[in-house]
């Protein structure tokens, strides 16, 4: 996948392919282990604090041939943290918010760098530790203390707060237009206890919904979804995706004049792809990024579907409607779009039938696809996407338009290189969405390539669980969560998560649980993407955004280890050092939300 200013190549062409009444539901044996190994908490494993750095021998950002965005770590004492970067960066708190970035103890990290298997029942310092794990369901239960990762915010009843230029499209459930108010009877605080189960049959969770069995289901099935929305008892909620699909301009058929470029924009109605070619829960993109991250929604949103101006300016450019104009596409499921082929012929339907335009939809392999484009060598129209597990949209923007990309979506938009360099060390939220937004201005202005649409999903839960709303990246503050007079929240997912630290994950079921067991220094504001500290006090920026240092809240892990520096160096260093055993045990795609977020691992040094 695309993700940040200084990615590797080998990444852009990646992202190119790119309720009941009564609380009698069954828990887990609180005696059943994980398939992989027993879960509890943990013998302490307190070390004394020492000062520690990675890499020892100094920043990696003069390593010659090395891309990537961090430089050094340092414990520089006990609760103080810092980072040097090879970049003036004001995104950093962002990145940090990733679930993917949890905290170990810095023994536990070193047990999962030697052994991946262990990160499955792994515990942090979150607000819940894993009580139990059965085959189909873990129990997590309430920590005194722990870190609010993914809470703050999401009071009950209330949707929280947008981030600062993005409009926000979840809602609470008492809020919801088929959902009856919560129950007045619900309890006046937070819930001890949350279970997480799975099915894999669509129709079995929604069964389990409608049976009051379970409080939300992921993924309903689509044709369940016009039954769900009758029901009183019940509410739909979208889960917002965090991908953007577009059509690209290659070379040719007059497309380097934006006149023509901006003709075909006008060409193709959003809505209508979304709803159509798309499954539920897609939306219209009006903008490059997505409206739930900063900066995505800021500056003027993408031309109105105009098929007579479009029409009329094709014709002032003497545009060939006579020649067919190749469109190509993917011809397997890349991120951010499970059906190229179904999105391409519904842009190729459209454009024949608002501009008269003869295209011929061109499947082809994905990387041969997305090495074309980076090379300048594709011809006619094609259809891509990116995607970024950075919650700023300079993580859309950079990998299209940064010191990176090789494309011609840069080459015929310097205006939005400018603006990025303008936006980098800023980092008042604030002042960095209205940066961003020159950037979305300039691409408007450009228009490089056309955003099409967000792919997304749909949940459902039932009505009387107040303050519930879900996450873009999944991990849903089930924590803040009040289900009438029950004394647990029961979410039920598509898969068993995968772990319970995701350093090497990104499936939505284990950020969820990650995001409640595992914290990092940073989490997401509930359901929004505005970054909060979680285990830390805060971070604060040098002069130029390059140096950030963080200083730690007090905290102790499950196992009762005090979380000091040295653990956050050991965590970090387990899943960014390519010289990690880790790192040479797993795959390279197990890596991905690192490598997106810091655009490489770090080399490895003596």
């Amino acid at each position: 996948m695309t993700f940040v200013r200084r990615q590797l190549p080998a990444l852009l062409l990646a992202a190119l392919l790119v309720a009941a009444c009564g609380d009698t539901r069954p828990t887990p044996s609180p005696s059943a282990p994980p398939p992989s190994g027993p879960v509890g908490t943990p013998a302490p494993t307190e070390r004394p604090f020492a000062l520690v750095a990675w890499p020892a021998s100094g920043s990696a950002c003069a390593i010659k041939g090395y891309r990537g965005l961090l430089g050094r770590i340092e414990a520089t004492g006990p609760r103080t943290v810092r980072f040097t970067l090879c970049e003036l960066d004001g995104a950093f708190p962002a990145r940090l918010a990733h679930p993917s970035l949890g905290i170990l103890d810095a023994a536990e990290a070193e047990r999962i760098e030697h052994d991946p298997a262990a990160a499955h029942g792994a515990q942090g310092a979150g607000t819940f530790r894993i009580d139990a794990w059965s085959g189909d369901n873990v129990q997590l239960a309430r920590v005194a203390g722990g870190a609010p990762a993914a809470t703050a915010g999401a009071t009950a009843g209330a949707t929280p707060a947008a981030t600062p230029g993005a409009a926000s499209s979840s809602a609470s459930v008492a809020s919801a237009g088929n959902g009856s108010p919560a129950a007045s009877g619900a309890a006046a605080g937070p819930v001890p206890t949350i279970v997480l189960r799975w099915v894999a049959d669509a129709a079995a969770r929604t069964a389990a919904l409608q049976g009051a069995d379970v409080d939300g289901i992921d993924a309903p099935a689509a044709a369940d979804l016009d039954t769900i929305s009758t029901i009183p008892e019940l509410a739909i909620l979208p889960r917002p995706g965090l991908a953007t699909a577009y059509l690209g301009f290659g070379t040719g058929f007059q497309l380097g004049k934006v006149s023509v470029r901006r003709a075909f924009g006008q060409g193709v109605d959003r809505a209508a792809l979304a709803g159509d070619a798309l499954a539920p829960g897609a939306v219209a993109a009006d903008y490059l990024a997505p409206c739930e991250v900063l900066g995505g929604c800021r500056g003027a949103a993408w031309y109105d579907f105009n098929g007579p101006a479009g029409s009329a300016a094709l014709d002032d450019a003497a545009f060939d409607r006579k020649t067919a104009i190749p469109l190509h596409v993917p011809d397997a499921a890349v991120p951010g779009l499970d059906d190229p082929g179904a999105l391409g012929a519904a842009v190729a339907a459209q454009l024949a039938d608002s501009l008269g335009i003869k295209v011929k939809v061109d499947p082809m392999p994905a990387a041969d696809l997305a090495a074309a484009v980076a090379a300048k060598r594709i011809d006619g129209l094609y259809v891509a996407s990116v995607t970024s597990p950075l919650a700023d949209a300079s993580g859309y923007l950079d990998p299209l338009f940064g010191d990176g990309a090789t494309s011609l979506t840069k080459a015929r938009a310097p205006g939005v290189t400018k603006a990025l360099h303008d936006a980098a060390p800023v980092t008042d939220p604030a002042a960095r969405a209205a940066a961003l937004g020159k950037a979305n201005d300039a691409l408007r202005s450009a228009v490089p390539l056309v955003p099409l649409a967000h792919p997304g999903a749909v949940t459902a839960w039932r009505a009387d669980v107040a303050g519930a709303v879900v996450s873009p990246v999944g991990a849903d503050p089930l924590g803040a969560f009040i289900p009438a007079d029950r004394s647990q929240v029961v979410a039920m997912g598509v898969a068993a998560p995968g772990a319970s630290w995701c350093g090497t994950t990104t499936a939505l079921d284990a950020l969820r649980l990650c995001a409640l067991v595992t914290p990092g220094l940073y989490g997401f504001d509930g359901a929004s993407l505005r970054p909060v500290p979680a285990l830390v006090a805060s971070c604060a920026p040098g002069d130029d955004a390059r140096v950030w240092t963080c200083r730690l809240r007090p905290a102790r892990f499950a196992g009762g280890a005090g979380l000091d520096a040295g653990d956050v160096v050991a965590s970090f260093r387990a899943i960014g050092d390519a010289g990690s055993p880790l790192r040479a045990a797993l795959p390279a795609d197990a890596f991905t939300a690192w490598d997106g977020l810091f655009g490489a691992p770090v080399p490895a040094t003596p």
